[in-house]
């Protein structure tokens, strides 16, 4: 395979060679990378980073040719498939914001020239960490499309006022702060707060503040979209195929 243009951030379609070192390249990165045929369905290859939030303890070897929906559910798989079959029509990158295993993520889907192993295209999505940060810095990934289908991970048990606290720990603020954006009192909080804690398996409000930023949490970046479903093995085929 030959290598039709150089990976560089203004190239709107690129084509990948197996075998002239670009595994390497974006399996030392440090960033979670996945290369998917969205019209199969499939993972073609995928590192480390992006196994250690989407695989579910596979490592990252084990994962080129099983579907998607495999991983994550049909539902997420075919919003995310047909998002990157429009970024191979167009031939356009896109970003999105995702959040999978309790990780915001700015991704990055940039569509991939025809090659052996996907012959109508494929994607390359390089994700990078979408922090949630100080007041009045903007969102890393404001402005861009938000996927309806994401997984909170650990912060799937928490009830909404409890991400809600969680958020404002994450923004930096006292229980007595809280508890006045809230109207509630500063007893109320710390109950959550030691909810919180429990919950999460951590101790502290910095571990706590950490596990905010890491899911992208923020006064205005909750997530109200629908949380994903358990895989129904019968209708993986379908995702697939869709």
């Amino acid at each position: 395979m030959i290598l039709a243009q150089p990976l560089r951030e203004e190239s709107s379609c690129v084509s990948i060679p197996m075998s002239l070192g670009w595994e390497e390249l974006l399996g030392d990165a440090g960033v979670p990378a996945v290369v998917a045929d969205p019209f199969a369905g499939r993972i073609l290859w995928a590192n480390e980073p992006f196994a250690a939030i989407y695989a579910k303890g596979r490592r990252a070897a084990d994962l080129a040719g099983l579907r998607l929906a495999e991983l994550t559910s049909d539902e997420a798989a075919l919003e995310r498939h047909s998002i990157s079959r429009e970024v191979i029509r167009t031939g356009k990158p896109r970003i999105i914001r995702d959040v999978w295993n309790g990780r915001a993520m700015c991704v990055t889907i940039r569509p991939l020239a025809p090659f052996d192993q996907a012959p109508s295209g494929a994607v390359l999505a390089i994700f990078r960490p979408a922090l949630a940060g100080p007041p009045g810095l903007a969102d890393p990934c404001e402005g861009v499309h938000q996927l309806r289908t994401i997984d909170l991970g650990p912060l799937s048990n928490l009830s909404k006022r409890e991400l809600e606290v969680l958020a404002h720990i994450g923004e930096g603020l006292t229980n007595a702060e809280i508890a006045s954006r809230l109207h509630r009192t500063a007893k109320t909080i710390e109950a959550h707060r030691t909810s919180l804690a429990a919950k999460l398996g951590v101790g502290t409000r910095v571990e706590l503040a950490a596990v905010a930023a890491r899911a992208g949490l923020g006064p205005h970046t909750l997530p109200h979209a629908p949380r994903t479903s358990p895989i129904s093995p019968d209708k993986i085929e379908r995702a697939a195929s869709n």
